[in-house]
């Protein structure tokens, strides 16, 4: 996949700006301190992502002065172009793909591949299991849209299930249906981030060895409250 044109409107400390990339090539940006190279970094990132790496708070990113910006892109992939446009209005993201209205994130996401290394990831290691499931959920939406679809109802029932808990009278057979239908959505989860996980082990035992002298080896296991075999929604009620 490469960018082949990325565009940005009030992002930032950019009023406007436009890059081209030369394809097969590796680009180096370099510049003065606060001229905005990480800025054009974090654009390409969340057009893939619709996120930023650096803040969850989408208003720090309009140029100050402003009410939204944009950034838009054309991406080539298997000697397909693509038209790919976010415009981030008031928290509301607006979606576009050849200049047409995309409703659904998962149709979205991925299109534009972008993997980021950053020091900041250094504490996948150290932090707590929330963020190393986000780094996951992340890189199979970008891969699967049935996942990102599975993840999406997921969380939905969740939502649903917590404010069927907040009500003053509990309607406990309602509440029973959430959380059947969040064992089945869930079970899904589950299987494919362990399958996820164990085939990134499978390329990074492959790669290892080359950075470490074949003096060590790595591994991860996707540990879960439940025992992730056939019988895994009977373990979950």
């Amino acid at each position: 996949m490469n960018v082949e044109k990325l565009t940005c409107f009030h992002f930032r400390n950019y009023e406007t700006m436009s890059f081209s990339f030369v394809p097969k090539c590796i680009h180096f940006l370099y510049g003065k301190n606060a001229q905005g190279k990480t800025n054009l970094i974090e654009a390409i990132y969340f057009l893939s992502h619709l996120r930023s790496f650096r803040t969850n708070q989408m208003d720090s990113m309009i140029m100050h002065g402003c009410n939204e910006f944009c950034v838009q892109a054309i991406v080539e992939s298997n000697h397909r172009k693509e038209e790919l446009k976010v415009i981030v209005d008031h928290q509301k993201k607006h979606l576009f793909r050849f200049q047409n209205p995309v409703k659904k994130y998962s149709d979205f996401i991925g299109i534009e591949n972008a993997i980021l290394f950053c020091p900041d990831d250094l504490s996948l290691f150290t932090s707590s299991p929330k963020n190393r499931r986000r780094f996951i959920d992340m890189e199979l939406m970008k891969l699967s849209r049935t996942y990102t679809s599975t993840l999406s109802s997921y969380q939905k029932l969740l939502k649903q299930r917590n404010q069927a808990l907040k009500q003053s009278n509990i309607d406990e057979c309602l509440v029973q249906i959430y959380l059947d239908q969040m064992i089945e959505v869930q079970s899904v989860i589950i299987k494919q981030r362990n399958e996820f996980l164990n085939s990134l082990m499978n390329k990074a035992r492959e790669l290892y060895p080359f950075f470490s002298n074949e003096k060590e080896e790595i591994g991860a296991k996707y540990m879960t409250f439940i025992p992730i075999d056939s019988d895994m929604k009977s373990h979950m009620k």
